[in-house]
């Protein structure tokens, strides 16, 4: 009886759960429609359900909710433990998809939660040049992807994205708003493109790896600025 109800009590928790993150999914794509112009090209090329590693440039601050929008399943970002310290705060960010490193002293830390998560068949979002770009241009990744994509059996699916840099650069404390009503060309697109073999890219040389990542992540990035531009 006892493991029938909490079977019970935690099937409650997961559906009010997932009715606040679809909640929170909703606010958050009105938000950035009407703010950001926020446009998205190739949903289609998302996996519905299976682990899944999402790769995408990094721009701004603005990246992981663009990139959850995107999205037509729930994802998961990586976020450091101390964020969970707080429990009010903790439990809004990981109701959101955020989950707290595994190890936050060591390098590989990032890798040890992402390899959790694909294994329990989670949707994950990394950005593998590890930081946001200081310019607006992408910068070489870093050779972390490499480790992962050599231990996961799982789709790899690159975004690019193009004018959160614009919208929110790293040198700018505070966001300037490229709102619907003026011209969606000053706002934020996103390209979801075909996922890539992991099994495949594992076998390459690292530097091959590394380069041809880049390429995709570069090229979704050039069609997001086309289509941003476009009237």
């Amino acid at each position: 009886m006892t493991a029938n109800t909490t079977l019970s009590q935690g099937q409650v928790r997961d559906w009010l759960r997932g009715i606040w993150y679809r909640l929170g999914t909703f606010l958050t794509a009105f938000f950035f429609l009407f703010a950001f112009s926020l446009r998205v090209f190739g949903k289609r090329n998302v996996p519905p359900t299976g682990g899944l590693l999402i790769i995408a440039n990094h721009q701004s601050y603005l990246d992981p909710p663009v990139v959850g929008l995107a999205m037509p399943r729930r994802i998961q970002y990586i976020a450091r433990r101390s964020l969970f310290r707080s429990r009010l705060f903790g439990w809004l960010i990981g109701s959101l998809g955020a989950a707290p490193l595994d190890d936050e002293t060591s390098g590989v830390g990032g890798i040890k939660t992402a390899l959790r998560l694909l294994k329990a068949g989670k949707a994950v979002l990394i950005f593998p040049e590890g930081t946001r770009t200081p310019d607006g241009v992408i910068h070489p990744l870093m050779p972390g992807i490499v480790a992962l994509l050599r231990r996961i059996r799982v789709p790899v699916l690159p975004i690019g994205i193009a004018g959160a840099y614009e919208c929110w650069p790293s040198h700018q404390s505070l966001p300037r708003f490229a709102p619907l009503i003026n011209s969606h060309r000053d706002g934020i697109t996103a390209v979801v493109g075909p996922t890539l073999d992991s099994a495949a890219l594992a076998d390459l040389p690292p530097k091959q790896i590394l380069e041809i990542l880049g390429n995709e992540l570069q090229k979704l990035h050039q069609e997001a600025e086309r289509l941003r531009r476009k009237k």
